[in-house]
């Protein structure tokens, strides 16, 4: 009986393991699963130091996805989420340590870099539910990228997209932990960037007519057009 209890034991590990690193995107370094649980709610405060700028991105996400107002001043907070900027910490620029007890949730890193990536990994942990108390299992999580540039394109020279779109693709690269924006502006389908010392760039450049059968320059300079000639 008591093999029997092992063997299970070990196989919810290996489970909650797996489970709970695949929630992390991309699948971080390491991740050991603790006992308990983190409580994140309306009593939690955040506790930083000189990172205004992250911890308001942190109560934006949080209420965002719970509709919880977590702030950085309260008395007797029930839990608390630490942000630790240490230069002296012996890990890359954008490497990151996430600690998570039943009291405190420390992010740790030698950047600010670091402690953004660290962000996005707990936003992640965040059940994906409407509740009022939201249970985020006790986990060490130590991660660091791969590769030093990681990014992806958006074309909108091809293919126009509005200001909020972009906005929202570069919100998901972030989240995603991608640190490289590829903007295609431009092509010959079309100049998307406005340049006021070269105001015919965006008055020509902008749009396109059809043209298959005009020569190259036949938009810049049309009494070139040799097509009815």
């Amino acid at each position: 009986m008591k093999n029997i209890k092992k063997i299970l034991v070990t196989i919810f590990c290996i489970i909650s393991v797996s489970v709970f690193s695949r929630q992390i995107i991309p699948k971080p370094i390491d991740v050991k699963i603790g006992k308990g649980n983190f409580c994140l709610s309306g009593s939690t405060c955040i506790e930083a130091k000189n990172h205004p700028d992250l911890v308001a991105y942190l109560q934006a996400q949080i209420f965002t996805l719970t509709g919880l107002n977590i702030n950085m001043l309260k008395s007797n907070p029930a839990t608390v989420i630490q942000l630790v900027k240490d230069s002296n910490l012996k890990m890359a620029e954008e490497a990151y340590q996430l600690e998570i007890n039943s009291q405190v949730c420390y992010i740790k890193a030698k950047t600010e870099k670091g402690l953004f990536y660290g962000i996005q990994s707990l936003l992640q942990l965040i059940p994906a539910k409407n509740l009022s108390k939201y249970q985020i299992p006790n986990q060490t999580i130590i991660d660091a990228p791969r590769f030093a540039w990681r990014g992806m394109m958006l074309d909108v020279s091809r293919h126009f997209f509005p200001k909020e779109f972009v906005k929202k693709f570069i919100d998901l690269m972030a989240m995603h932990k991608m640190n490289t924006f590829h903007w295609h502006l431009v092509d010959d389908q079309g100049w998307r960037i406005e340049i006021k010392k070269y105001p015919r760039l965006t008055e020509l450049g902008a749009w396109r007519e059809d043209g298959v059968d005009k020569p190259w320059n036949y938009f810049i300079y049309p009494s070139n057009d040799q097509s009815k000639k």
